[in-house]
């Protein structure tokens, strides 16, 4: 099945399986001014972005495609005061780049929302010495403040990049899931499993799958391949009934997963749950409730089901010591996991509040291991600043690591203690981190990995930023300390 669906892929996307690098096949558009203006309804806000193109990189006469992500924003493309794109009004006013029975013609919302899709447009040569603007409007309050980047790019490269490293490896990872899922389904089906195990086996592998196809929707790479299909609405769609039929079927599969079965409790639990996501489809194709505003409160709701589900017997009540710290255990390392994918691919310096927030990540896991072990002091007021992504993240687990070691070698175990601090001085931004390890230095011969990833950090400041990292011994440990200019490559922070 794996292999029918790659050879799949390869033959509705001929570029998933080529190998041409996508260096230096592309670059991003910079806009001349960004515009904000508030508006009522939707988020309260819309941006215009204007490009003078030909201010921008010469694409030495040949045509290229503009491409940018958007996650439920509207979008409207003028070239010369001509429109081409417009989500809103659902426009074909270019019929030779748009003709209403091609591809591109765009369909009417299921509900509010575009979706999660691919503003696709091609640039031709004479384009170079238009104006184009292209104005965004967020339809949800949580992607207001999403700042979209412009790359002018062929197909092919592009899906290279979102593929390695970014999201290659949850594709791979949800495919298999939904593979999974429905082979266990199916076989539950058509095996002789005795009557306890048949509900089991096909409900763990509906959990699988509906969890898979979930992941699957929520991926920029799944609207590109799928883009000549102008199923952008569609996917995100499937993606949400798939998370309500994740959490309705994983209550059920509570419990039949018990030894003794479902209880009573349990089975009044599953049916309020399925009950809830086929009345909350019901009023979102009667656009009376939109989907996006109720699979966070649904999702929590089904998760609280779970506790009286698993405490309807006595013998099963123990069970909530380990799911509850495993199920927050796995958040967070699926939050840390995702912010490495991301930062990986991050060629210019980043906001220092994403930075910080992959680094708390890192640290919600290795508490779930040091438990009161582990004590972080965080003074880091000041975030109005860019470092490269990975900066903070490896000296915290540095730090940690090192700490950890003398704490082991010391017959009293004191506690790891790591304290984070930022400063804005003249001129620079400086971050500090201190911890009791004892006392190290980046350039030790040793060889030791930890040496390794402080070097690599402080080179890649030098390089992209102009900054600096500094490891000096303090009473009872070591400090590190980054500092990073207020302007970088002539450009104010």
């Amino acid at each position: 099945m794996l292999c029918i669906l790659i050879v799949a892929f390869i033959h509705c996307s001929p570029g998933y399986g080529s190998l041409t690098r996508a260096i230096n096949s592309f670059f991003i558009l910079q806009p001349n001014s960004v515009t904000e203006e508030r508006i009522d309804g939707y988020a309260g806000v819309r941006r215009t972005y204007a490009f003078d193109m030909s201010r921008q990189p010469d694409n030495n006469g040949r045509s290229r495609t503009l491409y940018a992500y958007l996650r439920h924003t509207a979008v409207h493309l003028e070239l010369d005061g001509h429109i081409h794109v417009d989500t809103n009004e659902f426009h074909n006013a270019d019929e030779r780049l748009y003709p209403v029975d091609s591809v591109a013609a765009i369909k009417p919302y299921i509900g509010h929302t575009p979706g999660n899709y691919w503003l696709t447009f091609p640039i031709y040569a004479e384009y170079n010495d238009q104006i184009m603007r292209i104005t965004l409007t967020p339809i949800y309050p949580s992607v207001r403040d999403e700042q979209p980047m412009f790359f002018m790019i062929d197909r092919e490269p592009l899906i290279h990049m979102l593929l390695l490293p970014k999201e290659g490896p949850q594709l791979a990872l949800s495919l298999i899931a939904v593979i999974v899922g429905v082979f266990l389904s199916v076989l539950s089906l058509l095996i002789g499993l005795n009557a306890q195990d048949r509900p089991r086996v096909f409900y763990l592998g509906a959990v699988a799958a509906a969890a898979g196809v979930w992941k699957l929707c929520g991926l920029s790479i799944v609207p590109l391949l799928l883009d000549y299909k102008t199923l952008s609405k569609e996917i995100w769609y499937a993606g949400s009934v798939s998370y309500l039929l994740m959490m309705a079927l994983s209550l059920q599969l509570t419990n039949v997963i018990q030894p003794h079965g479902a209880t009573r409790i349990g089975k009044a639990c599953s049916l309020a749950a399925s009950g809830a996501a086929v009345i909350l489809l019901c009023l979102q194709a009667a656009n009376i409730v939109e989907l996006h505003e109720v699979l966070i409160p649904y999702g929590v709701s089904v998760a609280l089901l779970h506790v009286p589900a698993v405490l309807g017997q006595k013998s099963v009540r123990s069970n909530l010591l380990w799911v509850v710290p495993t199920l927050l255990a796995l958040g967070d390392f699926s939050e840390y996991l995702q912010s490495n994918f991301t930062a990986i691919t991050a060629s210019e310096p980043i906001p220092f509040s994403e930075e910080l927030a992959h680094t708390r990540a890192y640290l919600s896991v290795e508490a779930m291991l040091y438990a009161e072990n582990l004590q972080i002091s965080c003074d880091a007021d000041y975030t109005d600043f860019r470092l490269p992504a990975l900066t903070l993240q490896p000296i915290v687990e540095n730090a940690v690591k090192h700490s950890s070691r003398a704490s082991r070698d010391n017959d009293e175990h004191p506690p790891i203690r790591i304290a984070i601090r930022t400063r804005k001085y003249a001129g620079y931004s400086e971050i500090a981190v201190e911890d009791n390890s004892g006392g190290f230095s980046v350039d030790a011969p040793d060889g030791d990995a930890p040496h390794v990833g402080l070097q690599n950090v402080r080179e890649r400041l030098a390089l992209m930023c102009g900054g600096t990292l500094d490891i000096s011994p303090i009473p009872g440990g070591t400090a590190v300390v980054v500092r990073v200019p207020a302007k970088m490559r002539g450009k104010q922070q």
